[in-house]
């Protein structure tokens, strides 16, 4: 059972007991709010503290799939596909124009990257 499998069933056992948001907002807000703290937790240099928040931030992602019946594990499998297949795509676009990704900054990057979404 994946990570996120587990997740899953802990947030549905917790439910079933009543331990839950009765809408999604919560559950969104709840994501925001793990985001901040990430955010805080890079700021600390705190390594623990960041791998704290970083997991409590993909548990909260978890929920929003479970408030949505969605499996958190077909949800990532979709968008690491999808991230592949446009990898490829940016790979074959820098190629064609003599280019070297690690030789691009951020906006080179960015500007192949939205070339290869309208793909």
């Amino acid at each position: 059972m994946s990570e996120l499998q587990k997740a899953l069933t802990l947030q549905q056992n917790a439910s079933a007991i009543g331990f839950d948001w009765k809408t999604l907002a919560p559950v969104i807000a709840k994501v925001l709010e793990e985001v901040d703290e990430v955010k805080e937790a890079i700021n600390t240099r705190n390594a623990a503290a960041i791998e704290d928040e970083v997991g409590d931030l993909l548990f909260a992602v978890v929920n929003i799939a479970r408030h949505l019946r969605l499996d958190p594990d077909d949800c990532l499998r979709q968008a690491s596909e999808k991230f592949q297949k446009r990898l490829l795509i940016v790979k074959k676009l820098a190629s064609e124009q003599q280019v070297q990704l690690k030789d691009l900054d951020e906006q080179g990057l960015d500007a192949l990257w939205r070339m290869a979404k309208n793909l």
